[in-house]
């Protein structure tokens, strides 16, 4: 079983990605809109300031927001197969940073229902 996460920064593929997550039957996955470091920082009055130098030059200025989405996949084949086929189309998109990805082995899942 293993946790995919996804922080996408190229939102024009977010229909295709959940389109992938669909098709090959994962059941759910949440969704959250998000920022990096990088523009909290070149955004905030009293920290821009760090942005000088390389990492400043490493943030696209055209990166403002992002979506995370993630998973819990029960199967680890079914998770790889996920994750080889969301780099399929992210590989296409002509931005320079689309995001990244990343799994996790989970032990567990532990619902909270209350009755």
């Amino acid at each position: 079983m293993k946790a995919v996460v996804i922080v996408l920064n190229d939102l024009n593929y977010l229909d295709e990605v959940l389109e992938a997550f669909v098709r090959l039957g994962v059941e759910g996955a949440t969704i959250l809109d998000s920022y990096g470091m990088g523009k909290a920082l070149r955004d905030s009055k009293s920290l821009n300031y760090l942005m000088k130098g390389s990492i400043e030059r490493s943030i696209p200025k055209e990166t403002e927001s992002s979506k995370t989405i993630f998973s819990i996949v029960p199967d680890n084949e079914k998770a790889d197969f996920l994750i080889k086929t969301i780099e399929s189309i992210l590989y296409r998109s002509e931005s320079k940073l689309v995001g990244f990805l990343f799994s996790l082995p989970v032990s567990s899942i532990n619902p909270i229902i209350k009755k």
